[in-house]
């Protein structure tokens, strides 16, 4: 199972961030979602290509402005 969060933008003691939480423990996932409404489920992407170790660039997932 696979959880995505946004934490709250800009405060005085954070900046902005994306955290992924990984489990095969269902309980440990609602825990999270429990704790924090903000939690999501992970949308994979189409046509996304899993990190292997025969493909571990990471420049096709940077975002260019």
């Amino acid at each position: 199972m696979k959880l995505y969060y946004t934490p709250p933008k800009h405060t005085a003691v954070a900046s902005a961030s994306q955290w992924i939480a990984l489990s095969r423990d269902p309980v440990t996932m609602r825990s999270l979602i429990a704790a924090d409404r903000g939690w999501a489920p992970l949308v994979p992407r189409p046509s996304f290509v899993a990190w292997t170790d025969d493909y571990s660039t990471i420049l096709p997932l940077l975002k260019w402005r």
